[in-house]
Order: C-alpha cells, then structure tokens, then sequence
C-alpha cells in the first residue's frame, strides 16, 4: 500500500516487462527518458512498462491510499 500523495523511486527491470495492476486507488505512472511519458490508472486498471524502461509509480491522490499488484516477466 502507498499512502495518499506519496512519491515513489524510480525502477528499473533490465530484462523483464512491468504490469502495474491496480486494485484501490489512483495510480500515477511516469516512464521512459527523464520519466518523461506519464499515465494515470485507477481499479480494475492495468499499466503495462516494457523490459528496460525506467519507471515511477506514485499515488495520485491526496486523500487515499493507492494498492497495486506488480507482476514482472520476460
């Protein structure tokens, strides 16, 4: 669980793909370059992060804490 308005670090899976699942909350997902590409996902959503791209999910919400299941793979 992240805490509402929370900043994550940044991530990076050399070789394997990233699925952000989100199960409560809203997620903030920056990518790429300087995280530059950004996204938001909220229940039920799935944010995919190809292999070898840095990332950072943060919680979008001041008020809510965010849940989400990470799965990696090749």
């Amino acid at each position: 669980s992240v805490p509402a308005g929370c900043v994550t670090a940044e991530c990076l899976a050399p070789g394997e793909a990233t699925l952000l699942h989100v199960v409560a909350g809203q997620v903030r997902v920056q990518w790429g370059p300087a995280l530059s590409g950004t996204t938001e996902a909220g229940p039920g959503d799935t944010v995919l992060v190809p292999a070898g791209t840095p990332y950072r999910a943060d919680n979008a919400s001041p008020s809510a804490a965010l849940q989400f299941i990470i799965v990696r793979g090749g």
